[in-house]
């Protein structure tokens, strides 16, 4: 994860790369399923698995099976950019940050499971 800032509206982002499972939804359309605005999950700016052109298919996914050349398909690259940019939770200041930040995990994801 590296800070970054947006071409489009120059608002500090998270930007991140990852490899994710094919059998997986991608990260940016999860968040593009979230409708609440629950404090502790990160909006996303934006974001897609990383495409470019392969022989004729000009929009082809970059898999891992790609990069090998292989026909097995064992990951995708995704790239995305999120915000606000919030702190870790082992970076808390005080006791209380700590017991708020823990306590609002099993919240954001009971939120996040009914979506």
């Amino acid at each position: 994860m590296w800070r970054a800032k947006s071409l489009r509206d120059k608002q500090n982002v998270v930007l991140k790369t990852l490899w994710r499972s094919p059998t997986r939804y991608s990260e940016a359309s999860v968040y593009n399923h979230v409708q609440s605005d629950c404090s502790g999950v990160a909006k996303l700016s934006c974001g897609d698995d990383v495409r470019f052109a392969v022989r004729k298919e000009t929009n082809a996914r970059v898999t891992v099976g790609l990069l090998r050349i292989s026909t097995l398909n064992d990951g995708d690259w995704q790239s995305i950019a999120i915000t606000p940019i919030g702190r870790p939770l082992w970076d808390a200041e005080t006791s209380e940050e700590s017991i708020l930040g823990s306590l609002a995990d099993p919240a954001v994801f009971s939120m996040l499971w009914t979506c």
